[in-house]
C-alpha cells in the first residue's frame, strides 16, 4: 500500500524536527512494508515575510488530496501573533476537518525515564484532544469593557456531529466489551493528586461526589475504543501492525536496576573452591599499552 504525504517543514526548529521525523517514518515504512511519496511545501513565516501570503485557497484543494500532512513548527518574531496560527494551522484544521489531535505516549523497552519506578507497562496511553471545536470555536465577548463592571465570557461550541463521534466510540466500546483499566483510572487520579498536593483517596472521593470519576472512566474507555478502531482499520486494509521489539538497555544509566542473574546458586564446594583461589597468589598480568 502506498501513501502520498505532504510535508510543511515550517520555520525555526521545524525543519530540523521534520527531518528527524522523516527518518523515523522511513524506518516504520521499511518495518511495516508500505511505500510512500513526499511533496514539500514552503508555507510558513519565511514565505509570509517574503510574499505576504499564508495559505492560498488553491493550496487547500491540493493538500486535501494527500493521505496525510507532516507539519513542523511555524513562527517568527517579525510576524504578528495570530497571523500564522489562523492563516495556516487553524485554516488547515477547519478546512480539512482535522477534528482530533491524537497524541500517543509510550515508553519503549530499554529507554530510560525520569519517572521513578515506572516502565513500559505503566506508560502507554493516548491523549485525544479536541482540535476544531471546544476552545477553538469559542464565541466569547465582553460586557461593559473598560469599566469596573467589565465581564468577559466564553462559550464552548460542540456540534452534533462531534458529539456523535463520541457516541460511536461508546458503541464500539459496548460491542467489543472495552472498558478502561483500573490502572489507567488510577494513573489519572494519582496525577491529579500530585498536581493538587492532596491525598489520592481524598481526590478519588471528591471525583466520585462530583460525578467526575465516571466521566474519566468514560473518556479512557473511548481512547481504548479508538485504539481498537485503528487496529481493525489496519487489519481491513491489510496493513501489518509492527510488533514491539525490546530495545537494548541503555548503558551507564544511574537509574537502571540490576537484572536477575541466570546463574545457579553457589554450592558449598563452589564456595570452598573460590576461597582457595582467593588465597592463591595472583599472577601478574602484563601491562596492556592499549588499555584493553
Amino acid at each position: 500500500m502506498g501513501y502520498d504525504i505532504a510535508v510543511i517543514a515550517g520555520d525555526g526548529t521545524g525543519p530540523e524536527v521534520v527531518r528527524e521525523g522523516l527518518k523515523v517514518f522511513a524506518a516504520a515504512a521499511d518495518r511495516a512494508g508500505f511505500t510512500y511519496t513526499l511533496q514539500e511545501y514552503d508555507f510558513g513565516a519565511a514565505r509570509y515575510l517574503r510574499t505576504g501570503e499564508t495559505l492560498p485557497e488553491s493550496a487547500l484543494d491540493e493538500l486535501a488530496q494527500y493521505d496525510a500532512i507532516l507539519l513542523g513548527a511555524i513562527g517568527h518574531p517579525d510576524v504578528p501573533p495570530g497571523v500564522l496560527e489562523q492563516g495556516i494551522l487553524l485554516k488547515l484544521r477547519f478546512a480539512l476537518d482535522l477534528y482530533i489531535n491524537l497524541r500517543p505516549v509510550k515508553l519503549l523497552p530499554g529507554v530510560w525515564t525520569p519517572i521513578k519506578d515506572k516502565g513500559p507497562s505503566d506508560i502507554n496511553f493516548v491523549v485525544v484532544r479536541e482540535n476544531t471545536e471546544g476552545l477553538y470555536a469559542s464565541t466569547g465577548g465582553f460586557l461593559k469593557k473598560g469599566t469596573p463592571d467589565e465581564i468577559a465570557g466564553d462559550f464552548l461550541a460542540q456540534a452534533e456531529r462531534e458529539v456523535k463521534r463520541d457516541l460511536v466510540l461508546d458503541a464500539v466500546s459496548a460491542k467489543e466489551g472495552i472498558k478502561a483499566s483500573e490502572e489507567a483510572v488510577n494513573s489519572v487520579i494519582e496525577a491529579l493528586a500530585r498536581e493538587s498536593g492532596k491525598d489520592v483517596s481524598a481526590v478519588r472521593t471528591t471525583l466520585e461526589l462530583r460525578g467526575a470519576l465516571e466521566e474519566i472512566e468514560r473518556n479512557l474507555t473511548r481512547v481504548e475504543a479508538l485504539n481498537r478502531i485503528a487496529v481493525l482499520a489496519a487489519q481491513k486494509a491489510g496493513t501489518p501492525l509492527p510488533e514491539d521489539k525490546p530495545a537494548p538497555a541503555p548503558e551507564g544509566n544511574p537509574e537502571e536496576k540490576a537484572e536477575a542473574s541466570d546463574e545457579k546458586p553457589a554450592t558449598g564446594a563452589d564456595k570452598a573452591d573460590a576461597a582457595d583461589k582467593a588465597e592463591a597468589p595472583a599472577k601478574e598480568e602484563p601491562a596492556n599499552p592499549e588499555g584493553k
